[in-house]
């Protein structure tokens, strides 16, 4: 017995030899990827600034996540980790629900403090207590109010639960889904164990994660959905199947956000397959086909409506080809890259694992090429009103599908060679280490405010108009947690890039709250000289005239409110104020 016994170690010692040239290749390249991510920490400015999250979370966390990932790229400890995987599939199923419940359990632990991203200020706990939630979200579906308006001031009426920790609560319900997505993703590319667990991770550890944290708007849902349906489009372009869950991820994502839209060239390739396969007669594959055009039967009318006012106006004011111009202006096409790097920690390492072999298969390539084009598509025609460090949320989804197509070459990469398996330990770490960090820090406001401000001035110097928005923001921001002092500073520096009158009605808010009443009235004056009809320029001069005691002032204001709003709930004590300190009489 012992010939067989010599044929076993030379199979155990090839396992374990030298990586073959494409994985390593690959190996270098993820080495090169945390070497880059290492410099972005240390360069001055923010020319990387979507790879520089270690300069903006804390020196342990920022350490660690260089260090650890690096050290298991040795091949020692790579192997030694990779053994740690249990070999049954039962127990890999164990240690992938469990991975997929200790994130959710990391989101729970890690609710947005910060409230910068997207319309996190208007869409957290609060937006469900409004009476009239789409005067805040003009450009919402109903399934949207539903699920972020309705559901949760439900729960806030009739449980112990707050709005807010309902939203937090279906935050970490989102990543749980998105991490058991990424172990179905695994299953459909036939990847198992150290793979599959690095597939899921690839998959699942997105810039997404950031707003699985309370984040009351639908992108964050159609994000989750296309995770789901990228494993039925895969499962359609290999055997036929799968077409039921795109076609249910589909029709969902368009009653919930009209950026589904983008979805709707994957599903139709996917009815393709199913016809191809002989597989569209089964009763999952009818809904799933029929599923997406019910839904736009029915809320058709609203996305038409919503696309013709709301995007036209916020995003397309200057026509499609002017926007496209801006689309591919090379500032934007800079802030487009930066986005791709946040949201898909490894993107830079897709273009090498397209050409590594084996060679792709065409019929997968196409499928992933039609669920991937159109969201990336949307980064050139649609401009974000607050700048893409700030409005990157409605990408996320495109985020998922490249993050997707990633774990998609690595399964093939991987799998094809037994040597090269323990590479998917660095690897699944070098995907969720950043995507953690970007989720944690949005729990520091400190650090994440200190993040965009710095993004905001630069350098490099950012549009002018991009600037005095973002730190506008910011100085509202300080100033809804009492911090006027800071407030006031971003509002003077947000009028120095881009001067308007609302800024310097601002400043004469914080500076009314700082006690500095007739600094506040000289502020609120040249608000209302740039322009006489602003309403809180006028209020503002009324507040502070009778903290001075300056008539003329009053009465300045009590005329322009009387034109502007004679309604106006402030006038009666204006009124009240001028008899109380009459003009002194003339000798």
């Amino acid at each position: 017995m012992p010939k067989p016994a010599a044929t076993a170690r030379p199979a155990g010692r090839a396992a374990e030899g030298p990586l073959p040239p494409a994985a390593r290749a690959l190996w270098a390249a993820s080495i090169g990827l945390l070497a880059l991510r290492a410099l972005a920490a240390v360069l001055p400015g923010r020319y990387l600034w979507g790879l520089d999250l270690a300069r903006d979370v804390g020196p342990v966390a920022a350490v660690l996540g260089l260090a650890v990932p690096l050290a298991c790229h040795l091949p020692a400890l790579g192997r030694a980790c990779a053994r740690l995987v249990p070999k049954s599939a039962r127990s890999q199923r164990v240690l992938a629900i469990s991975l997929a419940g200790g994130l959710a359990l990391f989101m729970l632990a890690h609710p947005d403090h910060a409230l910068f991203t997207g319309d996190a200020s208007v869409r957290h706990g609060a937006f469900a207590s409004v009476d009239q939630p789409e005067k805040i979200a003009a450009q919402a579906m109903r399934g949207d109010l539903l699920l972020h308006h309705d559901f949760p001031k439900w729960v806030n009426e009739h449980t112990p639960w707050s709005a807010e920790r309902a939203g937090r609560a279906q935050g970490a319900l989102l990543a749980l889904l998105a991490a058991l997505a990424g172990w179905r993703l695994a299953a459909a590319l036939g990847a198992r164990g150290e793979v599959a667990i690095a597939v899921a991770a690839i998959a699942a550890c997105t810039g997404a994660l950031a707003l699985d944290n309370g984040y009351a708007k639908s992108s964050v849902e159609v994000a989750c959905l296309t995770g789901i349906a990228m494993v039925g489009v895969m499962r359609a372009a290999r055997d036929g199947t799968g077409l039921g869950t795109v076609g249910a991820c589909v029709a969902l994502g368009l009653l919930l956000h009209r950026s589904a839209l983008a979805l709707l060239p994957a599903w139709l390739v996917t009815v393709a397959h199913a016809v191809r396969a002989g597989t569209w007669k089964r009763p999952a594959a009818i809904l799933g086909a029929l599923a997406p055009i019910a839904t736009l039967a029915a809320a058709g009318p609203r996305l038409v409506q919503v696309m013709g006012s709301f995007d036209r106006e916020h995003h397309l004011s200057g026509g499609l080809v002017h926007t496209l111009g801006l689309g591919l202006a090379p500032a934007h096409l800079v802030d487009v890259a930066h986005t791709l790097c946040l949201l898909v920690p490894l993107v830079l390492l897709l273009p090498l694992l397209a050409f590594l072999p084996p060679r792709p298969p065409a019929r997968e390539t196409m499928a992933l090429a039609a669920l991937a084009l159109p969201p990336l598509a949307l980064l050139f025609v649609v401009l974000p009103q607050q700048g893409l460090p700030r409005d990157w949320d409605v990408f996320a989804f495109g985020g998922v599908v490249l993050a997707g197509a990633i774990a998609w070459r690595v399964a093939a990469v991987l799998g094809a060679e037994p040597r090269a398996r323990w590479l998917a330990i660095p690897l699944a770490l070098s995907a969720a280490w950043p995507a953690l960090e970007f989720a944690a820090l949005q729990t520091d406001s400190v650090r994440m405010w200190a993040r965009a401000e710095s993004i905001l001035i630069g350098p490099p110097a950012r549009d002018a108009s991009e600037r005095a928005r973002g730190l506008s923001t910011m100085g509202m921001m300080h100033y809804g947690h009492g911090d006027y002092v800071r407030a006031l500073a971003l509002f003077e520096r947000s009028a120095e890039a881009a001067p308007n009158p609302s800024i310097y009605a601002q400043m004469g808010m914080a500076l009314t709250m700082m006690d500095r009443p007739q600094e506040a009235l000289a502020r609120y004056r040249h608000a209302v000289t740039l322009n006489p009809d602003l309403v809180i320029g006028w209020r503002g001069i009324a507040a502070a005239a009778s903290a001075v005691g300056d008539r003329d002032a009053m009465l300045d204001a009590v005329r322009a409110l009387e034109r502007l709003q004679p309604d106006s709930d402030v006038l009666p004590d204006m009124r009240a104020w001028l008899e109380a300190n009459p003009e002194p009489a003339k000798r």
